[in-house]
Order: C-alpha cells, then structure tokens, then sequence
C-alpha cells in the first residue's frame, strides 16, 4: 500500500518546535519594515499586489503569511516523509548490526550470523583464525546465495579468497559447473568434508584462544554444523546431476553396450579374409 506523506508523518516535539520556528520567521519577514536602503523586497512587493486586488493591506499581509506558511509546511512535510526511510545522519546500514565485521553474504545464514558473533566477541578482530573462519562462513553463505540465485549468474562467489587448506578448487569454477550440474557428487562430498573439518578445528582453536567454555563451543559447532549442512542440501540438488537410467536414457550418440547375434559378416583372421 503507498504511503501519504501528509498523511503517514509521525509529528514529535522536535517537528512541531521545526514548523513553530519556520511559521515564526515567515511572520516576521512579512511585518517587518523593510530599511530604507534596501527598498520594497519581495514579501513587500506580494503584499503591495494583494492590498490593490483586495483593497486591504492587512487582508493582503494576512493572505501572503498564509501562502508562505502554507509552503513552509508542505516542505517540512516533504522532508519528515523521507526521513521515515532515509536517515539525516549516516547509521552505517551496511554492516550487520550483530558485530562490526559479518562475514559476506552473512543475510543468507542466521545460525551462520551466530556462530561468528560468538566467537568474535572473544578473540582480537587482527586474529588469523577469525579470519578463517570469516572467510569460510562467507564462501558457504554465498555458495548459496548463487545457487540459489534466479538468473545463474556467478556474483556473490566471484571474488572470494581460495585457500588450498579449504577448497579443492575456486568456488566460483565450482558454482559454474553447478548451473550446469557438471560437478560430480564424489567432488561434492569432498568439497564439504573439507570445509566441515576446517570450520570445527577453526571453532575449537578460536574457542580456546577466547577462553569459551565447552558449553558455548557446542553450541557453535551446532550452528556451524547447521549452515554447512543446508548448503550441502542446497549444493547436492544444483550441483549433481540426477541419475540416469541407462536401460531407457540412452541416446543415438551415447556409448552403450552392445550385443548381437548376426554373424553373416563371418570370423576374420590376419588377411581380414573371410573363412
């Protein structure tokens, strides 16, 4: 449903004290003399032009207070209407509010969103494995955010950081072959198990340099578990290819084997002559 700005407004002290001030100075520039020097200025002049077609000059200062007042108001309205979804001063909406420093994609995984506040709150933001850790929650939560992804198109994986301890190869090669459901399922399973190994050694070091008790580290590794298993979901249905079935599925060009029981071509030998 649209909204009505003269209508959707929420007035609070600060906007009536605003319309006051506005409505105050308009009042005084209409009634007050202009200097000598200056001569007639523009309120001055629309007076003037109103008191000949009313006939009254108080009737004339009456109605130019009310048009100014009038658009004075229109624009406060205006303004207080777009500040109910654009902030006058910056909040920084960019960054999740759960920590400074979320890891990419971190929309696409609330457990995911969890777990890195946890243990982000324990350790120094400078620490290699937060690191780590920040950038293999990234590459599950954007893995799945183009796989799941409308039009196919490698975006949130592109850039993420390849490291050799983690990944079998680039995620976005990976997220490519997937639209295409050309990764086999053995590569797949590999693929996780790496990642599911990496994120809980990355979870019990980081929970023991925070000084985490064992209880918070379960509950971690029970998030993390949680992401690392709907990607894998995610991952087995987009990126692996349905089975086939050879005894109805194959085509004109596939291989396939064959037997026969003609045998009028006869049995060859050496010459290739037939016996």
């Amino acid at each position: 449903m649209d909204s009505n700005i003269f209508t959707d407004v929420r007035f609070s002290g600060t906007t009536f004290a605003l319309l006051l001030v506005a409505i105050g100075v308009i009042v005084y520039l209409v009634f007050r003399p202009p200097p000598v020097s200056e001569g007639p200025g523009m309120v001055a002049m629309a007076v003037e032009a109103f008191a000949g077609f009313l006939g009254s000059k108080k009737t004339a200062e009456f109605v130019v207070m009310l048009l100014l007042a009038g658009m004075a108001f229109v624009v406060a309205m205006i303004f207080m209407g777009r500040s109910q979804t654009r902030p006058l001063i910056p909040e920084g909406f960019a960054v999740p509010t759960l920590t400074g420093a979320m890891f990419p994609c971190s929309t696409m995984s609330s457990e995911g969103t969890m777990a890195y506040d946890m243990v982000s709150r324990a350790v120094p933001e400078n620490d290699d494995d937060l690191r780590y850790f920040h950038n293999l929650l990234g590459k599950l939560a954007c893995f799945k955010q183009d796989l799941m992804g409308p039009g196919q198109v490698i975006s949130a994986s592109k850039y993420l950081e390849y490291d050799n301890q983690q990944d079998i190869r680039p995620l976005s090669d990976m997220t490519g072959q997937c639209f295409n459901k050309g990764v086999p399922d053995r590569d797949v399973d590999i693929q996780f198990d790496k990642w599911q190994e990496a994120g809980l050694d990355l979870i019990r070091r980081l929970c023991s340099k925070g000084g985490l008790d064992e209880k918070v580290r379960s509950k971690v590794e029970g998030l993390f578990k949680t992401v690392h298993a709907d990607v894998y979901a995610v991952a087995k249905g987009k990126c692996v290819a349905a089975p086939v079935d050879k005894a109805f599925a194959v085509g004109a060009h596939d291989p396939a084997p064959v037997s026969s029981t003609d045998t009028s071509a006869g049995i060859y030998v050496e010459s290739y002559e037939k016996v």
